[in-house]
């Protein structure tokens, strides 16, 4: 976050996009922090919104408005995925802290369906090839300091 208001202090200083980015790494922080998987996907698609935002507000080209279409429909993609898992798991089990979860045992055919769907939603939230045509649009169309913020904290 320091490098980036350094980037942000040589250009201009937007009040609107400092609050977005703090917001960002405070949503960043909980998501790190939970342990709960709801909790987990909500903190990780709330962070979705201050960038949406950052990259069509403050993008630089013409494109901001596809980069962000496409930004959305893929995550929306891989975050339905990440739902329909956690919900199974949710159903399955009744619960959806990771430490009631590590000590449940589960069926093979289960554990595969669930790592399928868990590693697909990641997949293109991370992204991972063949499921990161969104990240180049991105990148070339967000301001600097959100594109350092996307490839260093968000992407992990």
């Amino acid at each position: 976050m320091p490098i980036i208001i350094l980037v942000l202090w040589e250009n201009q200083i937007n009040k609107n996009q400092i609050i977005f980015l703090q917001s960002l790494s405070w949503l960043c922080i909980v998501v790190f922090l939970v342990l709960d998987l709801l909790l987990f996907y909500c903190f990780y698609e709330a962070l979705l919104i201050p960038m949406f935002y950052l990259i069509g507000y403050y993008g630089s080209r013409n494109r901001k408005i596809q980069a962000i279409y496409e930004f959305y429909i893929y995550t929306l993609v891989g975050s339905l995925m990440l739902l329909l898992s956690f919900l199974i798991l949710f159903i399955e089990t009744g619960t959806t802290s990771y430490e009631i979860l590590a000590t449940i045992p589960f069926q093979q055919n289960k554990q595969i369906f669930l790592f399928l769907g868990i590693m697909f939603g990641f997949a293109v939230k991370i992204p991972m090839v063949p499921i990161h045509l969104w990240l180049p649009e991105a990148h070339s169309e967000a301001p600097t300091a959100v594109s350092i913020y996307l490839a260093a904290i968000l992407l992990k």
